[in-house]
């Protein structure tokens, strides 16, 4: 139903602007000529002869079955009744041989024998049009004493007035009826397309005074393309006020962090400075903290070129249990410092069409997190799973979790939790948001849930192609 809806709005030029502005002035130029036709059509051969048309020709072939071979006083009494019962049409019987003019006794003033006799000496039916008749005939009536011809006049109606009135007004006069029979629909077709845009040209200045939060609404749901450009400008207005957000964002939290080992530094130093004795010891302090301003400003750097959507992924088939193995491998030495075990479970074969730097950094924050949470001579699971669509990994350790108020929060920038600061990790809040962004441009998911009676599992689901 959908699809079938969808396809009858792409095929209707109305949900097209060059359909609307197209088929609004070639409508107005066919009405035009049509209406130029039609009052031609009406107004032409005034007071000339032209063919009768059918329905005249079989009116009179009726009253020529019905009157033929009929005295002249029942001839007169039988046209009395079709007179009777007629509305706006006139007989009138007229001799063959001569001028004289049987019925009815006076003729309308504007019916002279002069047309009747022009129609009398034609071969056919014909019929002139006069200025508020149309005279048709004849059609030969025969009777026992003489020959008639009978004709029929009907009345014009009222608006043939009105086109006779068009025919002979000026040139400039009709010029004029013209551009005012087209002013209405051009002024439709100018008015949607002149309002669409000044709205849009609004908004726009509205984007550019700084009002990041301004959308299209109404225009927005158009189906033309002036409804694809607000759609398109509402998007732009969502990357702007999103990008701006993050700056903003950005700019005070690298300000935030950064303060606190630029004071340790400036510390170091004035202690180095006034106790030279303890340099050494002071030097070593700081070559620890620029070593952490290194580690933040790189993933400042890495968690930017992820959000930037921008950024293409060098995807290819990966073989995620050796990924993820080879991490494991490597942060064997950090988990091997608190005794802790990585307990992994990979064994399903499992290739997915992914970004290898960006997946290992990935896994690598996750794992590397969960390290440094858990306690001493604990068990950190790694478990891969897999369906049809997708793949599942569960990275579960023994620490002591997350408040599930703030469980939702881990994965924003700089958030730490109290507990974590209070364990002095020395961590920048930045790891989870880096891993969250990267399995985000893999169109996969991550999640963190708290499980009995402590730890914290991270779940990461990935499609399997990810293209």
């Amino acid at each position: 139903m959908t699809n079938s809806t969808f396809s009858v709005r792409k095929l209707n030029p109305f949900n097209y602007l060059f359909g609307r502005l197209f088929l609004g002035f070639w409508g107005s130029v066919v009405i035009l000529i049509w209406l130029v036709l039609f009052v031609n059509d009406q107004l032409s051969q005034i007071e000339g002869v032209k063919p009768a048309d059918g329905y005249q020709v079989s009116q009179l072939d009726f009253a020529s079955k019905e009157l033929s071979d009929k005295g002249l006083p029942e001839l007169i009494e039988r046209l009395n009744e079709f007179q009777q019962k007629s509305r706006g049409r006139f007989y009138i019987l007229k001799e063959e041989t001569s001028k004289t003019i049987v019925f009815p006794k006076r003729l309308h003033p504007e019916i002279s024998g002069r047309r009747l006799t022009h129609l009398a000496i034609a071969d056919k039916k014909l019929q002139v049009r006069l200025d508020r008749f149309i005279l048709t005939g004849p059609v030969q009536i025969t009777s026992p004493s003489a020959s008639y011809q009978l004709f029929i006049a009907y009345r014009v109606k009222q608006r043939n007035e009105f086109y006779k009135l068009l025919w002979h007004m000026p040139e400039s006069l009709k010029l004029l009826l013209a551009a005012f029979i087209t002013i209405i629909p051009c002024w439709l077709v100018a008015r949607n397309l002149s309002i669409p845009i000044s709205k849009l040209r609004n908004s726009s200045h509205a984007l550019a005074s700084g009002n990041l939060s301004h959308r299209i609404d109404k225009i927005a749901l158009r189906h033309d393309e002036i409804g694809d450009l607000a759609r398109d400008f509402n998007h732009m207005a969502e990357k702007l006020e999103t990008q701006f957000d993050l700056h903003k964002r950005l700019l005070g939290d690298v300000s935030h962090e950064l303060r606190t080992p630029l004071t340790r530094l400036e510390l170091a130093l004035a202690l180095a400075i006034k106790n030279p004795a303890d340099c050494e010891k002071q030097l070593n302090r700081i070559e620890s903290e620029i070593h952490k301003l290194d580690e933040m400003i790189s993933n400042v750097l890495r968690l930017a070129r992820l959000e930037s959507e921008d950024l293409d992924l060098d995807a290819e088939s990966q073989d995620l249990p050796l990924l993820i193995s080879r991490i494991l491998k490597s942060a064997e030495l950090e988990a091997e410092q608190k005794q802790i075990k990585l307990n992994a479970c990979l064994s399903e074969h499992c290739e997915i069409f992914a970004d290898a730097m960006l997946l290992n950094t990935a896994f690598e924050n996750i794992i590397r997190n969960a390290i440094k949470y858990s306690p001493e001579k604990s068990v950190i699971s790694i478990d891969l799973s897999q369906d049809k669509d997708a793949v599942e990994v569960r990275v579960t350790d023994n620490g002591p979790g997350v408040a599930e108020s703030e469980i939702d929060k881990i994965f924003t920038p700089f958030y730490r939790v109290a507990k974590a600061r209070d364990r002095h990790t020395g961590g920048t809040g930045l790891g989870l948001a880096i891993a969250q962004k990267a399995i985000n441009r893999h169109q996969g998911s991550i999640s963190a849930k708290n499980i009995k009676p402590s730890g914290l599992e991270v779940c990461i689901r990935l499609p399997k192609v990810t293209r």
